[in-house]
């Protein structure tokens, strides 16, 4: 991050379940801290998992609880860096 100027994270956005998405949350959330926001959009209805990466349950990586519901047309990009991680 530091290469291309990234100096800290606002928030950490989850898109959908996969182990590869969501598997390097607490080691991002441990570098920059607890206060970190960790979002995603969380419909009423629970997510059914599929099989293959999206079959591990993903509050055993991060608890429910600890989620800071995303609404549905909130999201909006002022600047942006990417981390992708992996647990591979």
């Amino acid at each position: 991050m530091q290469s291309v100027g990234c100096t800290g994270l606002q928030e950490i956005i989850i898109t959908h379940w996969h182990y590869d998405h969501l598997g390097g949350v607490p080691s991002i959330v441990e570098r920059f801290g607890p206060r970190v926001p960790v979002r995603k959009f969380i419909p009423q209805i629970k997510e059914e998992l599929k099989p293959g990466e999206a079959s591990r349950d993903p509050y055993v990586i991060w608890p429910k609880d600890e989620f800071h519901h995303l609404a549905d047309g909130e999201l909006e990009l002022f600047s942006l860096c990417v981390v992708a991680t992996s647990m591979f």
